[in-house]
């Protein structure tokens, strides 16, 4: 999931951000995808190690490492916060 926190919220409200592109790159698999209007993306990945990057205009890219080590039968879930660029 990839949102961005409302500024000047003392409650750290959690705004999706809708189409920030995805990009998942690894020994097994490569892909990238948008996010939906709920900050949502899926990708079925095999076990192994994979850098994600997430990018929208306007916005700081995000970079990670992920390691999946079992084939797992519910999905593993990872949050990405965007930082407005200049903000």
């Amino acid at each position: 999931m990839v949102y961005e926190v409302e500024p000047y919220s003392s409650e750290g409200t959690v705004i999706p951000v809708p189409g920030a592109l995805v990009t998942v790159s690894g020994e097994n698999t490569s892909g990238m995808k948008y996010t939906d209007s709920a900050g949502q993306v899926v990708f079925q990945l095999l076990p192994g190690t994979y850098t994600v990057q997430v990018s929208k205009n306007g916005y700081l890219p995000v970079s990670d490492s992920i390691s999946i080590y079992t084939l797992e039968l519910t999905p593993g879930t990872y949050y990405y916060e965007l930082f407005p660029q200049g903000g």
